[in-house]
């Protein structure tokens, strides 16, 4: 009997400790939100989404909002591709890190300026956000670091020209030169 008993909690142990399925399609299964709050120009002060999808592809974006000048004409998303090794890495640290036991709010409410960082991990059975304002978490900054590490030379650098240059043409900014 007692052997029985073993067997049924080693299956209960183990059988409840499966590893994540990501979805390889075109689906997201990560999404990183970062931006600044605080005194700044407001023309600075949009979101940036980067978007890496199970099929290996990856997108760079911010919202469009009009009163900034990123209209639907603004050049506000840039695609790109992403190495396989780079997507299995960071899945893996998705799993080691336990993302999912994370609570969902880890803002640091001690500065009333500075940025935020969102992370929302998709996997074929669940859905998960964490970050916030000021957010100092390991995984949260071990995650983030490595998603912008993922993404190919020039490609941040080539987003923001673009999106300057466009706030430039419509008159919302001054040119630095």
């Amino acid at each position: 009997m007692r052997k029985y008993i073993s067997l049924a909690m080693l299956f209960f142990l183990f059988g409840c400790t499966s590893s994540l399925t990501f979805s390889e399609e075109n689906e997201p299964f990560i999404e990183y939100e970062y931006g600044n709050y605080g005194p700044d120009l407001i023309y600075n002060l949009y979101s940036t989404e980067i978007i890496f999808y199970g099929d290996g592809k990856g997108r760079v974006r911010t919202p469009i909002n009009e009163e900034i000048g990123i209209d639907e004409n603004a050049p506000h998303t840039v695609e790109f591709e992403l190495e396989a090794e780079d997507v299995e890495s960071l899945q893996s640290e998705i799993e080691t890190s336990n993302f999912f036991s994370l609570p969902e709010d880890l803002s640091e409410m001690d500065v009333m300026d500075g940025s935020y960082k969102y992370i929302t991990v998709h996997t074929i059975d669940q859905s998960k956000t964490a970050g916030g304002s000021n957010p100092d978490n390991e995984t949260i900054n071990a995650l983030s670091d490595q998603i912008m590490e993922m993404i190919p030379d020039g490609i941040m650098r080539s987003f923001y020209e673009g999106i300057e240059n466009y706030q430039m043409e419509k008159g919302l900014r001054e040119s630095l030169n």
